[in-house]
Parts: C-alpha cells; sequence; structure tokens
C-alpha cells in the first residue's frame, strides 16, 4: 500500500534537481518522471508482489526507485549497489521523503560482491546492467557469491538485429542463436557505455554455466527479461560440463581465486522458495 504524501513538500522542486531514469510512484498520483516504469520493470521480469521478510540486492540501483519499491513490498533488508553519489540521484531524497528505515545504498558494482562485506541475499535484482559491462559473464559469474535463491534480469538484447557499421542488419538464420555483439564506440544508442548486446539464449546459458537454474525468460521489443534461482552444488565453470572437468575449475586458486573468493563459496545457497 501507498502512504500519503507528506504536507508541505514541493515535489515539482524536488523532483526537478535531479535526472530520473526510473518511473516510480513515491505516493498516489506523484510520479518520478523517469522513462523506464519500475512497476512494469518488475513484473516483465517476475518480480513478486509480496517480498515479506526477504533480504534484496539491487544492482546498479541509481534513482533507487526499484530498491526502495522492494522494500514497500516488504522486503526486511534491502542494498541500493551503485557508483553514483547517491544525493545527486535523487535516492538520498527519496529515501527520506519515503521515511525508508529498510533500504541502505552501497558504494559499488556487480565487481564488488563479496559475500563477507554486503553478506547474501534472497533476492537480487539485475536491471540494465550487463551491456554496461566490459566484463559481463565476469559479472554474472559474480552473483554466484551471493545469491541464496532468486536472481532477476533485464538487458538490452540483439535477437531482432545486428549493428553493422551503425545499421541494423537482420539476424535472419542467426535468430535464437547464443550470441553476444561488442561495440567498441557509441554505435549502440549513441551510448560509449554500451560494451555488449547478449541474445536470450546467450544469457541463459551463461546463468546456466553460473549454476543458475533458469525458470522464465522473456523478449519485448529490444529487452530481454529472465528469472533464475541458484542451484545446489559447485557450479558447472567450476566444476563440470558435460561429464568434463573446466579448466577454471581445476586450476581454480590460481586463475579465479582473487575474482571470485574462495571456491567453496559459490557451492552455498539457500533453501529455495516458489517463484
Amino acid at each position: 500500500m501507498l502512504t500519503t504524501a507528506p504536507e508541505g513538500i514541493d515535489f515539482d522542486q524536488m523532483l526537478s534537481q535531479f535526472y530520473w531514469h526510473q518511473g516510480w510512484e513515491i505516493f498516489p498520483g506523484i510520479f518520478t518522471p523517469g522513462r523506464s516504469p519500475v512497476k512494469g520493470l518488475l513484473d516483465n521480469a517476475g518480480v513478486p508482489s509480496d517480498l515479506t521478510g526477504k533480504t534484496v540486492l539491487d544492482i546498479g540501483a541509481w534513482n533507487g526507485c526499484t530498491a526502495l519499491e522492494c522494500e514497500r513490498r516488504g522486503a526486511s533488508r534491502v542494498i541500493a549497489l551503485s557508483l553514483e553519489d547517491p544525493a545527486t540521484t535523487g535516492f538520498t531524497a527519496l529515501k527520506e521523503v519515503t521515511q525508508s528505515s529498510k533500504t541502505e545504498f552501497v558504494s559499488g558494482t556487480i565487481y564488488d560482491l563479496d559475500p563477507d562485506l554486503i553478506g547474501r541475499f534472497d533476492i537480487v535484482l539485475c536491471f540494465g546492467v550487463i551491456y554496461h559491462l566490459r566484463y559481463p559473464v565476469l559479472g554474472l559469474d559474480n552473483l554466484r557469491r551471493i545469491a541464496l535463491d532468486a536472481v532477476y534480469l533485464e538487458s538490452h538484447v540483439l535477437d531482432e538485429c545486428l549493428l553493422v557499421d551503425g545499421v541494423e542488419r537482420s539476424l535472419g538464420e542467426l535468430t535464437g542463436a547464443t550470441l553476444m555483439q561488442f561495440y567498441p564506440g557509441s554505435e549502440l544508442a549513441n551510448d560509449v557505455s554500451n560494451w555488449f548486446s547478449p541474445s536470450i539464449s546467450a544469457v541463459s546459458a551463461i546463468l546456466r554455466t553460473a549454476g543458475f537454474e533458469v525458470i522464465a525468460e522473456l523478449k519485448i521489443a529490444q529487452r530481454g527479461y529472465w528469472t533464475a534461482r541458484a542451484m545446489p552444488g559447485l557450479p558447472p565453470f567450476v566444476d563440470q560440463i558435460e561429464g568434463k572437468h573446466t579448466y577454471e575449475g581445476l586450476f581454480y586458486d590460481s586463475s579465479l581465486r582473487r575474482l571470485l573468493g574462495p571456491k567453496e563459496e559459490l557451492a552455498v545457497t539457500g533453501i529455495p522458495s516458489p517463484i
């Protein structure tokens, strides 16, 4: 339930101070003016409307609207993980005006998921992040360290077309293939922070080899959505794939330990709950 807006606050003036990517109903009839509606994002990804008692990590929180919405849905603890200054993104203002008590901002990225520092979480949100990553597979592998149960992802996807010299080309016979396209410049949306665009099947495959069961996948236009769950035991990428031991698994301590922590941490999962 939305609470009543406090009196005496000029919301037009407050909202005008910040750039809003996320659109969220702060109070009945009062919205942040972002172009990405939080409710639609959560619904498309399959995030439950009731998160009572759950711990949540929101990676790439930006304005903080998604994190605060999880608190509103009953989460007992929410970490909004991002690199931006929360005072300049609107997060601090939203936290204060909504009197949030369970959502905390932590400076960091998907590469910083050390369970000894931030803990482990029942639910992990990773929306609009992986196509901005120089190392997207490492980023998704790192989720394994802190995900006890459900992971919800959203990303730009290339299932409809490739970009060749700035021109969209139909995938044709490659539709459904396990692909990722690399952008060395501003080819995607004139944004130099966009490094990769994956196909739906590529993200699903990475998740499976990282130790997650893919529960659902959805494509709407050029956006992909995934619901996944951490599976018991070591993830395949450091154990076995098709009955064969992986190179990373055999030489884990000398190759990946400095990046992903002790190997045994990757086997930790919680008790799965219905998704």
